[in-house]
């Protein structure tokens, strides 16, 4: 079935190109009008394409840069993290002396009584 396919496309595009090299031979005006005609049918689809491509490229770039963004925050809150971890313990033991005080305080408050 494919093939069938192929062979059909191929056939017509060698007509074409037959049909395109004979104008051209016998009636170069002709031909260059043909020309005219298939740019300016063209044109217009290959102007969107490329203010297509223009966009995606231009998506794809502000992509990589927050990608860039993301990776640099991630590597300087890795460089943070050990921070972090001494300021954990310093609450920890922050903590820690203040349940000490308090059980002193109320240690001394019931000795008073």
């Amino acid at each position: 079935m494919a093939s069938k396919d192929v062979n059909y496309r191929g056939k017509m595009l060698a007509e074409k190109i037959s049909e395109s090299i004979h104008v051209a031979d016998h009636d170069p005006s002709m031909a260059l009008y043909r020309l005219q005609e298939h740019i300016h049918k063209v044109s217009p689809a290959l102007v969107n394409v490329k203010y297509s491509n223009y966009r995606a490229n231009a998506a794809i770039q502000n992509s990589c840069c927050d990608l860039d963004l993301c990776k640099e925050t991630l590597e300087q809150m890795n460089k943070a993290s050990g921070t972090f971890d001494r300021v954990h313990d310093l609450l920890k033991n922050a903590m820690f002396y203040k349940q000490q005080l308090n059980y002193e305080t109320t240690r001394a408050a019931d000795n008073k009584s």
